[in-house]
């Protein structure tokens, strides 16, 4: 299997934000050493870029498309692939405009160190990109044409697209979704295919996706629609990675294609990773979850899959923070996956507790003490006496803003803890034991959860296998 490697993490954060500020973005990829082409001694010497391609089709006329060509590439290495399906402001002919607005000035400015062949064949003017049209049998027949060309990677080929393109990401993956290992919508117009069509689809294929879109797009229909969409994956057993922006207008593309962590999570996923990934259990959804409360305030799931806390009126001392209202999961095995989206109110905190005993009371375990960044550091500490483990990193700290969705992922295998915040990594670290219980403490200002999502791994399997799943709170 070709072994794309993932990024590494030192002052990333920093440096993209300087790197917006100031207009030089390629300086990212200076801090992002595993994005650029591996140079080593044989490696070819040449600079291609955006190239310009032609073949014949099959009723003998002739397409042409454009392909950016990683710089320098080695002609024996696979390479990664994005296809890039434009939106319907760049349709038209010529094999220019697609590129014009968006996804091609990202890779221009990070040109040398871009490591994807990135293939884009421009939609017609007034075609579309549905599963079977013309225009994405065109993408498509353009897509294994670059493959065969300049040796890209078939286990490592991604879609993406803005706006309408975003809508055709859907479409076209929701028909042939085994071509691709992961998809990137972006500012999703509502597709063709159903939603519920489309959540079936990537079900079976456990396609993994991660989209974007702003808080308040002006583009009737994207909002609703992209909800829908979430909300339908985590109750077939997905994960979808989905950032909501606090953004007015349509252009969240601007965003997402200067995103570093985007480009380390597709270069992460693979056909032969995510094929025969068992599901995910949703823990939190229509009522199911019997919701307890000792202390003070109260926890309250709505139908769809938001989980919520509402403290005390009078607010919480110390103590009561301590015994505050838990919610907890109780996986079978010390090997799972627990991925969940949080938001609150106001700069409120977010506590997340792993036990380590099934025992109500005393708890013992470990608490991750997850803070904005303009209120310190974030820490792991010992549950009750406080004992300082690891402090948080630094740099993926300042991704965290508690009055928008982010996104967590905490991955535990024996005593090994990995959690990430939209794809950064926030804590990586040895537990001194295994925890039994994993789950929330309510905290000062109303919190909210949703898609909360586990799943359990069988020792050995490549995925997840699910073992009987305990939902249970603190009494």
């Amino acid at each position: 299997m070709q072994n794309h490697k993932s990024l590494s993490q030192p002052t990333l954060f920093t440096i993209f934000a300087m790197c917006i500020a100031s207009g030089l973005v390629a300086l990212i990829w200076i801090a992002f050493p595993s994005l650029s082409l591996r140079l080593n001694e044989g490696r070819a010497a040449s600079r291609e870029g955006f190239v310009k391609r032609s073949f014949i089709t099959e009723d003998a006329s002739i397409h042409s498309y454009r392909v950016f060509v990683p710089h320098n590439r080695s002609k024996d290495e696979k390479l990664p692939v994005f296809l890039f399906l434009n939106g319907f402001g760049e349709n038209g002919q010529g094999a220019v405009r697609q590129l014009a607005n968006n996804f091609g000035n990202q890779i221009w400015e990070l040109k040398g160190r871009f490591p994807f062949l990135a293939v884009a064949s421009q939609c017609s003017l007034h075609g579309s990109w549905t599963a079977e049209s013309d225009d994405t049998r065109l993408a498509l027949q353009s897509l294994h044409d670059a493959i065969k060309k300049y040796n890209g990677d078939p286990n490592h080929v991604y879609l993406t697209g803005p706006s309408s393109g975003g809508a055709g990401v859907f479409n076209v993956a929701g028909g042939h979704p085994e071509l691709f290992a992961a998809i990137v919508p972006i500012s999703a117009t509502r597709p063709a295919t159903s939603i519920d069509n489309l959540a079936n689809t990537f079900e079976i294929n456990s396609l993994p996706i991660w989209s974007f879109y702003n808080e308040r797009d002006n583009v009737p229909g994207v909002v609703e629609f992209n909800e829908q969409m979430r909300l339908a994956l985590v109750r077939k057993g997905c994960s979808p990675i989905v950032s909501v922006l606090d953004r007015d207008g349509h252009d969240t593309w601007n965003h997402a294609y200067r995103n570093p962590a985007l480009y380390d999570w597709t270069l992460r996923q693979s056909l032969d990773k995510h094929k025969g990934s068992d599901r995910f259990a949703l823990l939190a959804n229509d009522g199911k979850m019997d919701l307890q409360s000792i202390g003070k305030g109260n926890w309250s799931v709505n139908d769809r899959d938001l989980l919520s806390f509402e403290p005390p009126s009078d607010g919480f001392t110390n103590h009561d923070r301590l015994d505050a209202p838990t919610l907890l999961w109780r996986p079978t095995s010390n090997d799972f996956d627990f991925h969940f989206d949080y938001r609150s109110d106001r700069q409120a905190p977010l506590h997340v507790i792993l036990l380590t005993n099934l025992d109500n009371q005393p708890r013992s375990g470990y608490e991750i003490h997850i803070v904005p960044s303009n209120q310190g550091s974030g820490e792991i500490r010992t549950y009750g006496d406080q004992k300082l483990l690891a402090s948080l990193d630094c740099i993926a700290q300042q991704v965290f803003l508690p009055m928008h969705w982010s996104h967590f992922r905490l991955t535990v295998n024996d005593r090994q803890l990995l959690l990430r915040i939209n794809e950064w990594i926030l804590l990586e670290c040895e537990l001194p034991s295994y925890p039994l219980q994993i789950g929330f403490l309510g905290n000062d200002g109303s919190q909210h959860w949703r898609g909360i999502l586990g799943r359990e791994r069988q020792k050995g399997g490549k995925g997840s296998e699910m073992n009987a799943i305990q939902l249970g709170d603190v009494e």
